[in-house]
């Protein structure tokens, strides 16, 4: 046979060969008698048919399943050819993961699910047992009955107390004694009450230490059970936190968060209460992180003139413990606010200093103005317990790590145009100015783009559909409120009519588009999956040796490279394209940032408005 006969027989072949063939091989798990024709493709028509393969795949099928068959039967340096033709610059698949290795693991690591650990678990089952055994020594035990009243109310819930373990006691008389007999039921009465009154005089001296304190929240439990997210970065931050309470053993020099309004002053405390549960901070290590808002202590109805009631009830719960809480203060600067409030930054100023009854660790957070306004100058003393820490706006490459932290734990399965996060954080420098608080002030605009990209969106279809329902209900009302003849449906509203028929048929392609609508959301869902399944192959194929390739590794590789450069660029522009003939928000992309900050600065300015008309109504009143 002629060369020029062998080369159209090889023309004739590579034409010929469909992915309709492969696809129909690796569904019905055929694909020996392929292996010989895909290794006879040249590169160009094998990235052809790989193309066409990942773009028909159908949504319900498995992927992941359908390409490792497919990742047996293709040479891995055929492969690799292939994907030189759009990305000259791959050297092979080792590299390439190699490459990923480092923003694979940050991933994998970022959106891994945390569940409550068993140690968590069974943390949540011991607090609740302690909690009854509490609530039942609070209710009969006799231990409050040694202590001074605080005041009148706490005496007047004293006698109650005793007024109820009387009922009781009587109560427990008429059942037992006439079924088991004086004798017995005496001593079985008698020993109930005697090991409840004894229970509750020693049980302080080995009670553990709570999980609940009044007034408070357990960010340690929150963060142990994977409900508290707390943004990552200000390092610095966080370790001048914990050299503050470090040396507060002795120096009794608590730690105050002083930043303007945004700036992230109380995720930092979250940032390090999930710093010290993860173990950074080994002389912090085991101490648990609670959260009080000043606000619910100055608001309390619990207000005496000695102070406020919360602030003992929170120092007796902590009891011989004290020494592993760390309270965290907000707006602490409420505190020393009022005159009216001088009781409870006076009460609060003591558990700061040492004692028996001290608060060991507490990080307060107020902002700059309000410290000097209200703490440094109501209560000088107050402010010299503390130990002041600037939370200043993040550098550039800081706020957008804490943007991609928060966007990969909030919203993994987002989609994302090139560099849509530094596009967001310029954009929003831009637009708000330097001033403006960072990284609150992305992080906002960030959660607003995540809102208009979620499922719960609804299409220019749906709201049309709306719009005619409420035209239509608007005639309906009309005609309701006409009187005699008009009533009648005689003389029907044409325009209702066509409505009705428009609303028939809007109604019906919008049961259409809600099935096309929830199969791109799924599509989505599967390109996240491919993801992270990507990612897992990296870290477990950059450990191998390229010299050492066995069988089953050119198969991860030829998976990984089969993933990462076919299928994931497929669903893409799958994506992409039925996002925009569906008219549905799915990408963060530059007119999306666009659109959400030029609302954020329409409300903004609307705000203004509201605040200038309410000064000069006041300035009317009092002029």
């Amino acid at each position: 046979m002629s060369s020029q006969a062998i080369n159209l027989k090889q023309h004739t072949f590579q034409n010929d060969f469909t992915s309709q063939k492969v696809l129909s091989a690796i569904r019905t798990s055929h694909g020996p008698s392929l292996k010989e024709d895909l290794a006879l493709l040249s590169p160009e028509r094998l990235k052809q048919v790989l193309d066409e393969v990942a773009e028909q795949i159908k949504p319900d099928e498995d992927p992941a399943k359908l390409l490792g068959r497919l990742a047996e039967l293709i040479p891995l340096e055929t492969l690799q050819e292939a994907i030189r033709i759009d990305y000259p610059q791959h050297v092979d698949a080792l590299k390439t993961a190699k490459d990923l290795f480092c923003q694979a693991q940050y991933y994998l690591e970022t959106t891994k699910e945390t569940s409550p650990t068993i140690r968590a678990r069974l943390s949540a089952i011991l607090d609740s047992l302690i909690s009854v055994l509490e609530s039942i020594l609070n209710a009969f035990g006799i231990a409050d009955f040694f202590r001074p009243a605080e005041s009148e109310m706490h005496a007047e819930m004293k006698g109650h107390k005793i007024m109820m373990l009387i009922s009781l006691f009587t109560l427990l008389s008429g059942v037992l004694l006439p079924v088991l007999g004086p004798a017995l039921g005496g001593m079985i009465l008698g020993g109930m009450i005697l090991s409840i009154a004894a229970l509750s005089i020693i049980y302080p001296y080995f009670r553990p230490a709570p999980s609940y304190l009044p007034a408070a929240e357990n960010w340690t439990q929150q963060i142990q059970q994977g409900n508290l997210v707390a943004a990552g970065g200000r390092k610095e931050s966080l370790n001048e936190i914990a050299r503050t309470l470090i040396a507060s053993k002795n120096a009794k020099t608590h730690a105050m968060l002083l930043g303007k309004t945004g700036v992230g002053k109380t995720e930092t405390a979250k940032a390090f209460a999930a710093a010290v549960e993860q173990g950074d901070y080994p002389e912090l290590k085991g101490k648990k992180v609670f959260y009080i808002n000043t606000a619910d202590l100055v608001n309390s109805s619990e207000m005496f003139s000695s102070g406020n009631k919360i602030l003992s009830r929170i120092s007796q719960a902590m009891g011989r413990h004290r020494e592993k809480f760390i309270l965290v203060m907000d707006e602490i600067h409420l505190a020393c606010q009022k005159k009216e409030h001088s009781a409870i930054s006076e009460q609060l100023k003591t558990y700061l200093d040492a004692g028996k009854e001290s608060f060991p660790y507490v990080i307060g957070i107020t902002t700059e103005e309000e410290f000097y306004r209200d703490i440094y100058v109501n209560n000088a003393a107050f402010a010299r317990r503390f130990k002041r820490i600037s939370i200043e706006n993040t550098e550039d490459s800081e706020t957008l790590k804490i943007l991609n932290h928060s966007l990969l734990k909030q919203a993994p399965k987002t989609i994302l145009e090139p560099n849509a996060v530094q596009t967001l954080l310029k954009k929003t420098q831009d637009a708000f100015g330097a001033a403006a608080a960072q990284p609150a002030t992305s992080l906002k605009i960030l959660s607003q783009c995540l809102k208009r990209t979620a499922s719960s969106q609804k299409s220019p279809l749906e709201a049309k559909v709306e719009q005619v329902r409420g035209r239509i209900q608007s005639i309906y009302s009309q005609g309701a409120v006409m009187q005699g003849t008009s009533l009648l449906p005689y003389n029907k509203n044409q325009d209702a009519t066509q409505l009705e028929e428009d609303l028939r048929r809007l109604e019906a392609e919008l049961e259409k588009e809600k099935g096309e609508i929830d199969q791109l959301f799924k599509t989505r869902d599967r390109l996240a999956a491919l993801k992270a399944s990507t990612f897992q192959t990296v870290l477990e194929v950059s450990e191998l040796a390229q010299k050492n390739l066995l069988p089953k590794d050119k198969k991860k590789l030829n998976g990984f490279l089969l993933q990462s450069h076919f299928l994931t660029p497929a669903l893409e522009k799958e994506i992409h394209s039925a996002a925009k003939r569906l008219g549905v928000k799915m990408i963060v992309d530059s007119s999306l940032i666009d659109q959400v900050i030029q609302e954020e600065l329409e409300n903004d300015r609307k705000v203004q408005e509201m605040i200038e008309k309410g000064k000069q109504q006041i300035a009317a009143r009092t002029a």
